[in-house]
């Protein structure tokens, strides 16, 4: 959900390897980074989990990760696989030249409330450390999002842990009744992210502009004529959480 979050405030413009795959907390997600994703979807490294609704899921046995959205369900591994490596080939590509390039980088990492996880700030602190060692000539800021079900619905606390890594502890699950286990609820997070602005070409902040504009105008004549009463008060409240 983070990079879902992401492009939800306009800070994330294209597609890079760790988007949408599960696996592996933010200290082994950094040392993903800092070994340049090596074996990240290496055929050898790969173990079938689970048959999906669309996708197979496979697990990678040697970094943690694993493929939810890549493996078409049915299609022997072999023969979906040489696809699915020339794209994350092409993301990983794309992230380390981009980073390369940057003057400034924004790192985030969101835990997600269906997985427990118990970072330490040392830990966090750590990682974030060794990021900072390895760019030294880059302004890195890390933005760590820690899920506390324990905190009341939508509560928070915000802490500093260095001059350039910012946390938020809080209690962001989507509660919705059809929500995913996974779901956050996004206009509860959007003020915390919006706090960052991206260097956006103007070509992308136009599409960006009628984008937002196309997607409410058509929620709202969704939440006013679609012929479900129920689908209608469900789009009605999407639409008030999202605009008002």
């Amino acid at each position: 959900m983070c990079t879902h979050m992401l492009r939800y405030c306009d800070l994330q413009i294209a597609s890079y390897p760790l988007d949408w795959v599960a696996g592996g907390n933010f200290s082994k997600r950094v040392d993903m980074l800092l070994s340049g994703l090596e074996r990240f979807v290496e055929l050898e490294d790969l173990q079938f989990g689970n048959i999906g609704h669309v996708h197979d899921v496979y697990d990678n046995t040697y970094n943690g990760i694993s493929f939810y959205h890549d493996f078409p369900t049915g299609v022997p591994l072999a023969e979906s696989w040489p696809t699915v490596r020339e794209k994350y080939d092409r993301r990983i590509r794309r992230l380390l030249h981009d980073i390369e390039e940057a003057r400034s980088v924004l790192v985030v990492y969101q835990e997600q409330p269906n997985i427990p996880e118990s970072a330490e700030n040392q830990e966090i602190i750590a990682a974030a450390d060794r990021l900072h060692a390895r760019y030294p000539e880059k302004e890195i800021d890390v933005f760590y999002l820690q899920y506390d079900s324990s905190l009341p619905p939508d509560e928070y606390r915000q802490e500093t842990l260095t001059p350039q890594l910012f946390k938020m502890v809080g209690n962001y699950k989507d509660r919705r009744a059809d929500a995913p286990p996974w779901g956050v609820n996004e206009a509860f997070l959007a003020p915390f992210y919006q706090k960052y602005r991206l260097k956006q070409p103007l070509s992308y902040q136009i599409k960006s502009w009628l984008r937002h504009r196309v997607k409410r105008r058509l929620l709202l004549l969704l939440a006013k004529n679609h012929p479900s009463r129920a689908t209608r008060e469900k789009l009605r409240r999407q639409y008030e959480s999202t605009y008002h």
